[in-house]
């Protein structure tokens, strides 16, 4: 997760750290420079260590049509990701459809996402890691159970 905060945020980019990840704030402010807020709906990068703990969705900057970019990307530790199995993905990037588990995280996650879909081009990216695996979820994917 740090070197995706180190990659992608910088003085520009509002950031914002679930309980559990609050520890590394000096350190992201220090190597990227990048501002801590104290409500999820400020920040333009999540990043959540404590999947269970996950606020719902509809808490994060969702952009706006005239300007889908201001919404937040969530940066999710879980406990696993298998594909395979799991939900249904559909969309650019996926040839026909493919399957995703993701292990740790709130079952009412995907309901919630499913209705964010309804706001496109408005929504939420997601990049879920587990140890050295990620899994980017762009808000253009249609999920089914």
């Amino acid at each position: 997760m740090a070197s995706i905060a180190l990659t992608l945020c910088d003085i520009d980019t509002p950031i914002w750290l679930d309980a559990s990840a609050r520890a590394a704030a000096d350190y992201l402010t220090f190597h990227c420079g990048a501002p801590i807020v104290g409500a999820p709906d400020q920040a333009r990068f999540a990043f959540i260590t404590d999947a269970a703990a996950l606020p719902t969705l509809d808490v994060f900057a969702l952009g706006s049509d005239e300007y889908p970019e201001r919404a937040a990307t969530l940066v999710i530790e879980v406990s696993e990701l298998v594909g395979g199995c799991g939900v249904l993905l559909r969309g650019p990037g996926i040839r026909e459809e493919a399957r995703l588990d993701v292990r740790g995280l709130p079952l009412r996650f995907w309901v919630e996402r499913v209705a964010l879909a309804e706001l496109f081009p408005r929504g939420l990216d997601v990049l879920f890691v587990s140890d050295n695996k990620l899994i980017a979820l762009p808000r253009s994917t249609r999920i089914a159970q």
